[in-house]
């Protein structure tokens, strides 16, 4: 499989206790496939602690094209467009930086 994931360590002082330096986990996804884009979405739902029905709602899909997108049965247009990108030698990184802030405002 393609999926190259990487865990970078960064370091930040948040607002609320501006001399403690806490360690949060960024996470990358490399998306070279449509599988790849599936699965960073399954990845990315996950960490924001989301079932398939609360997400595809709140994005106004339906739940059972999201779990069909999660395992890269609906990406189609996706892998035409990532053909363009790689003949162009670009690459689509999909990256967040605070998984544990979503975690927090919940």
């Amino acid at each position: 499989m393609c999926l190259n994931r990487h865990i970078n360590h960064v370091r930040f002082k948040t607002p609320a206790t501006t001399a403690k330096e806490v360690e949060v986990s960024q996470q990358r996804w490399v998306v070279h496939s449509g599988s790849d884009f599936g699965r960073a979405v399954a990845d990315i739902r996950h960490i924001r602690k989301l079932t398939q029905t609360e997400l595809s709602s709140e994005a106004g899909l339906g739940r059972t094209w999201l779990a069909k997108l999660e395992t890269g049965r609906t990406t189609l247009v996706l892998e035409i467009f990532l053909r363009l990108l790689r003949r162009l030698d670009a690459t689509v990184t999909i990256t967040i930086d605070n998984p544990e802030k979503h975690d927090a405002a919940q």
